[in-house]
């Protein structure tokens, strides 16, 4: 099933109601059966009542509540930009999802990515777990030809258009 950009924003907005509720049933039901949230920096979760139980757990523990900013989609899926309030501390975080669906047109899996702090340590920021060899993503940096100031572009990926 191939949605348009209006049902997957709406999907979207209904996970993301569901999440703002607490409910992990309706945060899983919003889900395929076998989505998978990826994160950075640590493993995924598998598995719609779990992420419905995660979700769950941090609208109790921190009083969190998610808005989404903007929205973009595409024939493969979409993206959007959110803040997550923890109201119970006062802190925010802000990021980015990139989502697809199953052919039932639920959402199947989530890439989560996090604008990251300032002076960050890791060697790499990257998510854990995600298959990116697999999806033909670029696993070097672009080569700097002998005498030149301009790096060479490597060739485009199957992800990269």
């Amino acid at each position: 099933m191939r949605l348009t950009p209006r049902e997957m924003k709406a999907r979207i907005a209904r996970y993301f109601a569901a999440c703002n509720s607490g409910d992990a049933k309706a945060i899983a039901d919003s889900l395929s059966p076998r989505a998978v949230h990826y994160f950075p920096g640590i493993e995924p979760v598998r598995g719609a009542q779990k992420i419905g139980a995660l979700w769950a757990g941090l609208v109790n523990r921190k009083g969190s509540q998610w808005t989404i900013d903007r929205f973009l989609a595409g024939r493969d899926g979409a993206v959007i930009e959110w803040t997550h309030y923890q109201t119970k501390s006062g802190r925010l975080l802000r990021g980015a999802e990139w989502y697809s669906f199953d052919e039932d047109g639920r959402i199947a899996e989530l890439k989560a990515y996090y604008a990251a702090p300032s002076g960050w340590a890791n060697e790499s920021v990257q998510l854990k777990g995600y298959p990116y060899k697999e999806r033909g993503y670029h696993s070097k940096s672009p080569t700097l030809p002998k005498g030149s100031r301009t790096a060479k572009t490597p060739r485009a990926g199957p992800n990269d258009r």
